[in-house]
């Protein structure tokens, strides 16, 4: 509990740190896509949809923003159990909230960007929960329609520290981009 009241206060000095760029290029984003199991002791699996992930971004400087983002994951998971072995969930559910810098690059279609970022994952399984941290990195790719909305598509790899050894987890998204 003492790690996800340091990680959010972490997000809000963040957010605020980056007030002064608010009257500059802002936007809003909703994705839905599908989480596939990397690594995880609930095993590897396939991309099974469920991710709703949403997310208000600031531009910081030229081809950079800063991104505060939640999502949910429904996707296969797992919890130790006392004694050794894993409670395997086929349908459990990860949420996050996270701080992310994201890097765009100018292309013939639209905006081409990388980012990373770390926040606080919260994982339930079979009715338990546990929370900590964890770091995502990815890519995505702007397709404009006209100045304020464009067609998201992102891909992102992620890190969570609830157990050991540490479950890693990919999503694939698609969505839609208001910029303001």
């Amino acid at each position: 509990m003492r790690a996800m009241k340091k990680t959010a206060l972490l997000l809000v000095v963040l957010a605020f740190a980056a007030l002064p760029a608010a009257a500059q290029h802002n936007e809003f984003g909703i994705l839905f896509g599908a989480t596939r199991p990397m690594k995880s002791d609930a095993g590897k699996g396939s991309f099974d949809s469920g991710l709703r992930q949403f997310y208000y971004a600031m531009q910081l400087e030229q081809g950079t923003m800063f991104r505060l983002e939640v999502a949910r994951m429904k996707t296969k998971t797992a919890f130790p159990v006392d004694g050794g072995g894993f409670d395997i969930d086929e349908n459990g559910s990860i949420e996050h909230a996270s701080g992310l810098i994201e890097y765009r690059f100018s292309e013939p279609y639209g905006y081409t960007g990388l980012f990373a970022g770390a926040g606080l994952y919260r994982q339930k399984t079979n009715g338990r929960s546990e929370s900590d941290y964890g770091f995502q990195v990815g890519l995505d790719a702007l397709f404009p329609i006209n100045r304020t909305y464009a067609v998201v598509v992102e891909g992102a790899y992620h890190w969570i520290n609830v157990y050991s050894p540490r479950p890693r987890y990919v999503t694939v998204g698609a969505g839609i981009r208001m910029a303001f």
